[in-house]
Formats: structure tokens, sequence, C-alpha cells
């Protein structure tokens, strides 16, 4: 992915990165956000359809809320929201179930 460096300057003028300490938080939320959005994927994958969707008022299964996790990065601790299905039968492969640690992976 190619990246314009004036966008990514004024994107981290506008967020306050300063120094390497900041550069670190706005990586953890940057993370946070990736990887909670993939997971909502996974999920609407499963699922077969999207959240709100009207498919969802006929569907056996629906999204059922979220799981608080932290997982260890590179960056640091993360809290994340991991989606969850009412028939507990969704199987997340971006972090799997009782995986902690995400510091080996691109996020």
């Amino acid at each position: 992915m190619d990246l314009d460096r004036e966008e990514l300057k004024k994107l981290l003028k506008t967020k306050g990165v300063r120094t390497l300490e900041d550069c670190n938080a706005f990586m953890r939320d940057i993370s946070k956000d990736v990887v909670g959005t993939l997971l909502e994927g996974e999920l609407t994958g499963h699922l077969g359809y999207e959240k709100h969707d009207q498919k969802a008022k006929a569907a056996e299964n629906a999204q059922n809320g979220f799981t608080p996790k932290t997982v260890k990065s590179k960056y640091g601790e993360i809290e994340l929201d991991v989606p969850r299905d009412r028939k507990a039968e969704f199987e997340p492969q971006v972090i799997k179930k009782r995986q902690k640690d995400i510091s080996g992976s691109p996020c």
C-alpha cells in the first residue's frame, strides 16, 4: 500500500503524534480499529448478512454483542471488543480464541 507522505504528515499532526511514545499510542489505536473491523467482517461472513440487516430477523443465529479481550502487540497492550454470535459458533481467525499475543502479526 502506498501512503502519501503529505497526508501522513497531516494525520500525525492532527493526532498530535510528536514522539515515539505518541507513535506507539497512535499505532495501538490504529491496530485496535483495524483488528476490530476485521473481526466484525469475519462475523458478518459467518452469519451471512450485515449487522442490522433485515435478514437477521429471520436467521437462526445473530450477532450477540461483544466480549472484551486484551492482547499483547508490538505497540503494547490492546483492548479489543470481539464480536460474538448467539449460538457461540463463531470462531475468529484474525485473532483466535484464547490467543493473547499478536506481536508477530503485521497489525
